[in-house]
């Protein structure tokens, strides 16, 4: 089976954590921390990253609140995920992100970029909940 290449997105209001994942081995390293606020993200700023990977899909944390409702930042996460989809024909999945942040911060104890390690952490989630397979 061919490995799957995925670019997972970790969407703040201020920032946004990049990372690239893959299927072998269901690992992912951080990228990039990009400093654009969510309403102003456009594909553009992540289409180097999706052909130098060969991506395949695009995985973007979603924020819920404590109650389950979907976090007010939700509505400009699915914008640029359909920007994406637009974009670069690619299927774009979005998965709960609760606590990805917090647990960033537990493997990067006293780092400052943990927004694209929250990335990371949300595209091993992504693949280890869909067995790699997409």
């Amino acid at each position: 089976m061919a490995t799957i290449w995925i670019l997972a997105l970790d969407v703040g209001q201020r920032k946004t954590g990049v990372a690239v994942g893959q299927s072998l081995t269901q690992t992912a390293k951080p990228l990039a921390v990009l400093r654009h606020p969510a309403q102003q993200l456009e594909a553009a700023h992540f289409a180097a990253w999706v052909r130098e990977w060969s991506v395949s899909h695009i995985v973007i944390g979603l924020p819920k609140l404590r109650d389950g409702k979907e976090h007010p930042l939700a509505a400009p996460i699915r914008r640029i995920g359909a920007k994406c989809q637009e974009a670069f024909g690619l299927p774009v999945h979005y998965i709960d992100e609760y606590l990805s942040s917090h647990e960033a911060r537990a493997r990067l104890p006293g780092e400052k970029e943990v927004d694209a390690m929250a990335a990371a952490i949300i595209a091993e989630d992504w693949l280890a909940g869909n067995g790699g397979a997409g």
